[in-house]
């Protein structure tokens, strides 16, 4: 982006208009400085519908606006298998790109989108939403102040549960191509967190199964995880355990102990000292969707809000966004690393810098 282009209006075009994709439009009208400039979706009448609410264009071909000169960034809200052939097909277009979790389906494709985004210094994030609430961010603050210690353990899990007809509203869903299981889908946002607030991961031992529903991936996973600080990490995501509970990310240091359920805090004790004397709990907060149901539009839009302008202020300030898409590789290689210590019944490595190398352990 040129010099001139800097503090000027970014145009933004979604790319897909189910319940997330609205969300990604609604923030984008919403945004100082960003305008949107239209929708895509297979399904037109969606299309129209999403493109009359929130005033601008729409078309079932997304290519169109990957070529509209008007558009800076892509924001993308399709089924997850579609996500890096998207990306690829804007960045090729000269597009900054704004990818709704997962980066991709497997670690190949990750590396693929990022490096098409290096190559022609690009804008790329990936939304974990999460990091913007209010809980999280001042968890990271602890964190960052040494407020904990030394971490020992973390503890992430997703009871989630979802009846056989949330999968049967449409056919990618369930499918280990197009979708994930409950891991891929649902847990990878406490996957994200887990990798953002206590370290980044080294080697995964992991079970999963199917066991409730007719689908082709997995409705309950469960793995330990050894950081590469020395912490270990507990993982589990359901889409099977009903009627559902509150997401939870616990983190135990040898000075202090914060523990969450549904967003909101529900324990708190630091260490005392000059590093982490301003840290405070943050205000309490609502409980989050997802237990029994998806959030329905919009339940999240201040955190997409947030996670767009920050992608916007970084392609005019020409600096890496809060959320980049190592981020996201990071966690859908410890995802992809859970599969295949499951598949193999035994721990597996990760690479260096989250790439995961599948390198099994003897």
């Amino acid at each position: 982006m040129s010099a001139s282009t800097v503090g000027q209006t970014l145009g933004v075009a979604v790319i897909g208009c189910g319940g997330i994709g609205q969300t990604h439009a609604r923030a984008a009208r919403e945004i100082p400085g960003a305008r949107l400039v239209g929708v895509s979706s297979r399904d037109e009448g969606r299309a129209r519908r999403v493109a009359e609410l929130e005033g601008c264009r729409f078309t079932t071909d997304p290519a169109s606006l990957f070529a509209d000169p008007e558009v800076a960034l892509v924001s993308i809200a399709t089924s997850s298998g579609s996500h890096a052939s998207l990306a690829l097909a804007a960045m090729a277009a000269g597009k900054h790109v704004l990818i709704e979790k997962p980066l991709a389906m497997t670690s190949a494709d990750g590396r693929r989108v990022i490096a098409a985004a290096a190559n022609r210094g690009l804008t790329l994030s990936v939304v974990f939403q999460r990091r913007f609430e209010e809980t999280f961010s001042a968890i990271a603050a602890a964190v960052a102040a040494g407020a904990l210690g030394r971490m020992l353990l973390v503890e992430a899990s997703c009871p989630y549960f979802r009846p056989q007809s949330y999968y049967d509203t449409a056919a990618w869903r369930g499918t280990n191509a197009d979708d994930g299981g409950a891991l891929m889908n649902q847990g990878i946002h406490l996957v994200d967190l887990m990798l953002w607030l206590g370290g980044r991961a080294r080697r995964v031992s992991a079970q999963m199964a199917t066991q409730l529903h007719q689908i082709e991936a997995e409705d309950l996973a469960v793995a330990v995880v050894n950081l590469e600080n020395g912490a270990l990490a507990t993982l589990l995501a359901s889409t099977n355990l009903a009627p559902g509970f509150p997401h939870a990310l616990n983190l135990y240091g040898d000075q202090g102990c914060i523990r969450t359920e549904g967003g909101a805090v529900t324990h708190w004790s630091v260490a005392e000292g000059a590093a982490s004397a301003h840290v405070a709990p943050p205000k309490p907060a609502a409980p989050t969707a997802g237990a029994s149901s998806p959030g329905g539009a919009f339940w999240s839009l201040p955190q997409h809000r947030a996670q767009m302008a920050d992608v916007l202020d970084a392609i005019r300030e020409r600096r890496p966004p809060a959320i980049t898409g190592q981020d996201g590789l990071r966690a859908v290689s410890l995802v992809e690393a859970v599969y295949e210590s499951a598949r193999r019944q035994r721990a597996v490595d990760l690479g260096s810098f989250g790439d995961f190398d599948a390198t099994p352990v003897p």
